[in-house]
C-alpha cells in the first residue's frame, strides 16, 4: 500500500524478538486506517506498534563515513547534515554528505602546507607548518603563513638566478644558473654565483656606452674635449683639441678637434729652445687667461708680444686673479691688453717686486689691486710706452699705478 511521507529509507516494525534500534525517529506516516506513529520514540518498534505503521529513522550519525570528518547529524542512515571535521581539513564547499573537501591553503614556494590553524574556511585557515620548500624556494623568514617567499639570490649584472643549490636560507644559497646577463653585461668567467661580472671595455677619452662582449665597444659617449673622428668606438675618442701654432698658448677647450673655443696662457722664459725662431718671444696668435699665476723669477727674462698678423685685441683675461704677481727677474710686454686682474695687496695685474717691466704700446683694462690698480711696484723699475689705463680700481689707493719708493 502506497504510505504519504517516507524519505529514502522505509523499516517495517519489528518482530518480536528482533534487537531493538536505538535512534531518531525522523518521520512516520501511517495507512488511513491506522494511527499516526510516535514521532518521540526512541525505536521504530516503538514508534510503530501497530501493523502497517512506517517510520524513518537515523541510527548513530558517527555510522555514516565522510570524507575526512565525524557526521555529528544525520536526515537518515545515509545522508549527513553536519560534519566536525578533522585536523587541517575544512568543509568549503558546505556539503556535509561529501565531508571535509578542502585541506590547508596553499602557500608560496612550498610543496605543501601541512599543518593550519582552525577556521570556518580553508581561505580562513592560516599554514602553520609547510612540508617543504619548493625547489630555488626559500623560508627566510620562519613564517610558514607566507611559504617560502625567497627565490635564488641576486647575482651582479643579471636579470635573475633561476637555479641555485639547497640551502637553509637563500643567502646561505649559491646560483648555479643565471637566466640572462643584464644589457652591456658578460659572464666571461662562466661562474654563475658571481653573475656577470665584466662589463663593456674601457676605452681612450671616453666612456663606452654599449658593446657586443666585454672587449667589443659599439658606441661611445666621449669626454669633454675628446671627440671620435674616426667613427671607431672601440679606439674611443681619440681626437682632441687641436694644437696651436707659436706655443704661447695652449687650447685647452674646443668644439671639435680642429675649433678652438678657450686658451690658456703658456709662457715660456726667453732662454728656452722653443723661442729660438721668435728671438726669445712667446707670441700671442690668441687671448688666454693664466692657468695658474705666472711669475718671472729672478735672473729670469720672459717676453710676450702679439702677433702682429692678427687683428684685434690680444687679451691676457686675469679672470679676477692677479696675472704677473711676481716679478723678481725682467718681463717685456708688446702690444697686448691686460684685463681682468685682481689682487689685495698687490697691483691688480702686475707686481714688480725687485725686477723691471717695460709695456710698449699695452692696456690695462678693468682690474683691481689693493694698491695700484693696475700695476704696483715694490722695488725695482717699470717703463710704459704708448700704453693705456681705463677702468682700474685700487681699493687702498685710487691710481692706476703705485710706486713704492
Amino acid at each position: 500500500m502506497d504510505i504519504a511521507g517516507t524519505t529514502s529509507e522505509t523499516f517495517s516494525p519489528r518482530s518480536p524478538g528482533a534487537p531493538l534500534v536505538i535512534g531518531k525517529i525522523t518521520s512516520c506516516s501511517a495507512s488511513p486506517l491506522v494511527a499516526p506513529c510516535d514521532t518521540s520514540a526512541t525505536s521504530c518498534a516503538a514508534a510503530t506498534p501497530k501493523p502497517g505503521v512506517f517510520c524513518n529513522y537515523c541510527s548513530d550519525p558517527a555510522d555514516i563515513s565522510v570524507a575526512d570528518a565525524t557526521c555529528n547529524a544525520c536526515s537518515d542512515s545515509s545522508t549527513c547534515l553536519s560534519v566536525t571535521c578533522s585536523a587541517n581539513k575544512f568543509d568549503d564547499d558546505g556539503q556535509a554528505n561529501n565531508g571535509c573537501e578542502a585541506g590547508c591553503p596553499s602557500v608560496v614556494g612550498a610543496t605543501s602546507c601541512v599543518a593550519c590553524s582552525s577556521a570556518v574556511t580553508s581561505s580562513a585557515s592560516t599554514c602553520t607548518t609547510i612540508a617543504a620548500c619548493s625547489i630555488n624556494g626559500f623560508d627566510d623568514d620562519g613564517q610558514a603563513s607566507n611559504g617560502c617567499e625567497v627565490g635564488c639570490p641576486s647575482v651582479a649584472g643579471a636579470t635573475s638566478c633561476v637555479a641555485c643549490s639547497s640551502a637553509a636560507t637563500s643567502s646561505a644559497s649559491t646560483c648555479t644558473t643565471i637566466a640572462a646577463c643584464s644589457t652591456n653585461k658578460f659572464d666571461d668567467d662562466g661562474q654563475a654565483n658571481n653573475g656577470c661580472e665584466a662589463g663593456c671595455p674601457s676605452v681612450a677619452g671616453g666612456t663606452c656606452t654599449s658593446c657586443s662582449s666585454s672587449s667589443t665597444c659599439t658606441a661611445v659617449t666621449c669626454s669633454a674635449n675628446k671627440f671620435d673622428d674616426d667613427g671607431q668606438a672601440n679606439n674611443g675618442c681619440e681626437a682632441g683639441c687641436p694644437s696651436v701654432a707659436g706655443g704661447a698658448v695652449s687650447c685647452i677647450a674646443c668644439s671639435d678637434a680642429t675649433t678652438c673655443t678657450t686658451f690658456a696662457c703658456d709662457f715660456k722664459f726667453s732662454d728656452d729652445a722653443s723661442l729660438a725662431s721668435t728671438g726669445g718671444w712667446n707670441v700671442l696668435s690668441a687671448s688666454c687667461y693664466p692657468g695658474s699665476f705666472i711669475s718671472v723669477t729672478s735672473g729670469k727674462t720672459m717676453k710676450v708680444k702679439k702677433d702682429p698678423s692678427v687683428s684685434g685685441a690680444v687679451v691676457i683675461e686675469g679672470q679676477q686673479r692677479q696675472i704677473f704677481p711676481s716679478v723678481a727677474g725682467r718681463l717685456e710686454m708688446e702690444g697686448v691688453m691686460l684685463s681682468s686682474g685682481s689682487d689685495n695687496q698687490g697691483g691688480g695685474a702686475v707686481t714688480v717686486n725687485s725686477g723691471s717691466a717695460s709695456f710698449l704700446e699695452c692696456s690695462f683694462t678693468s682690474n683691481s689691486g689693493g694698491q695700484g690698480g693696475a700695476v704696483r711696484v715694490l722695488s725695482g723699475g717699470v717703463s710704459f710706452e704708448e700704453c693705456s689705463f681705463s677702468g682700474n680700481t685700487a681699493k687702498n689707493d685710487v691710481s692706476s699705478l703705485l710706486l713704492n719708493s
